[in-house]
């Protein structure tokens, strides 16, 4: 509590840098090739399977790559990039109208009770937990609780529930498509024949002892002349002997600690750096060089405590954890905020505007009491607590 209070009234600004983000989340790529493509109208760029792409959803999808470019480099994209994004984008939605068909084709399908589970159950979804992150790795879940219960966050609400549904049905296709051998019609034909085919042979037999040794001699060259004569006779279809190891792309334990492990390694390099920015683009940062001044509001809760719990300009702070995510901060130079920095709490009584005038003036009289009873000396907390309307408003 001391020491975020002291962030909180900390009036500096530290420029640092964000070497290393390792996103937990990982896609599942699978590139296919689209059956038709071609311009129907002007207004379309491409049909897949007979379902159009139009020039509106792409050109949208574009500029949207462009935007999160420019927020992440604080730049406009060279013409080079701005070429690979369209391929890029274009590439992705021929891909999803095909994923979006074999799954329709294939009956995939997720329940209301599976969205459930990825929002409410012991282990929410990744998305969930970078939205509603308490700071400390988990979800807070009384935050979540108030906007799934908030009326006017309704429709913005449905929008994530059709995202993660979406997603799970794409997981759902990429684990059947793991699990899928492919066995073609020559394959099952070839089988087939091998099974049901029948032979008619007649042979005189004889035994071997009543053979003399000296009768029968053959060199290797009659076992090559017999060979390369009755070749049809040993011929056999080509078979294969596969080993295979199958992997999870689902993270673990393990490969948190890995990341945290191979960190802690660049830590001392990191340290004596000259060209910092050198430094983050070699070790292939996924977050680029940010050459600005951040206050402690500004920075994710953990980080902002670790950082401006000793700002001296050189100390590396890290590897922190927080919203999914495993950061390497190095400060380079401190100065003073333009802003002085406040600390409050509140208390807070809902008053919507399409409330009648008796409800408004009852909810006036309310605020009123509660702030006569701290005058009187009650606990300011346990108000806070017994009467906001504000969930957050009674933590200390």
């Amino acid at each position: 509590m001391g020491v975020m209070t002291k962030m909180r009234e900390n009036t500096a600004a530290v420029l640092w840098i964000l070497v290393f983000a390792f996103g937990i989340l990982f896609m599942l790529q699978d590139s296919q090739v689209f059956d038709t493509v071609g311009l129907s109208n002007a207004n379309n760029i491409a049909e897949v399977d007979g379902d159009l792409i139009t020039y509106e959803e792409y050109n949208r999808a574009v500029n949207r790559r462009l935007d999160l470019y420019r927020d992440q480099t604080g730049e406009s994209a060279s013409t080079e990039v701005v070429d690979l994004f369209r391929q890029q984008v274009f590439d992705e939605l021929v891909e999803n109208r095909l994923r979006e068909r074999e799954m329709d084709r294939l009956g995939i399908t997720v329940s209301d009770s599976e969205v459930i589970e990825m929002v409410l159950g012991d282990n929410p979804d990744p998305f969930i937990r970078q939205q509603f992150g308490d700071g400390q790795g988990g979800v807070n879940r009384e935050l979540l609780q108030s906007v799934i219960d908030n009326p006017e966050a309704r429709d913005s609400w449905i929008e994530v529930e059709d995202y993660l549904r979406s997603k799970r049905r794409g997981e759902k296709l990429d684990k059947l498509i793991e699990a899928t051998v492919r066995v073609s019609d020559e394959e099952v034909k070839a089988e087939y024949i091998r099974r049901n085919k029948k032979a008619d042979a007649r042979y005189v037999a004889l035994r071997y002892a009543d053979i003399p040794d000296d009768e029968v001699t053959l060199s290797d060259r009659d076992l090559q002349r017999f060979y390369d004569d009755n070749r049809e006779d040993f011929a056999r279809d080509r078979s294969y002997d596969v080993q295979y190891v199958s992997f999870s792309k689902l993270p673990s334990a393990s490969d948190t600690t890995a990341i945290q492990t191979e960190l802690e390694g660049l830590r001392p390099a990191f340290e004596t750096a000259a060209d910092d920015s050198a430094f983050v683009q070699n070790n292939l940062s996924e977050r680029p060089y940010a050459g600005t001044f951040f206050t402690a509001q500004e920075l994710d809760g953990k980080v902002a405590q670790a950082v401006f719990a000793d700002p001296t300009p050189g100390r590396v702070v890290g590897p922190v954890m927080a919203n999914g995510e495993i950061q390497l901060v190095k400060i380079q130079e401190v100065q003073p905020a333009e802003n002085t920095a406040v600390k409050a709490r509140h208390i807070l009584i809902s008053s919507q505007e399409t409330d009648t005038a008796e409800e408004t003036e009852a909810a006036r009289q309310k605020a009123l009491d509660i702030m006569g009873q701290i005058r009187g000396g009650a606990d300011f907390a346990e108000l806070a607590r017994e009467m906001s309307d504000d969930p957050g408003s009674g933590r200390a």
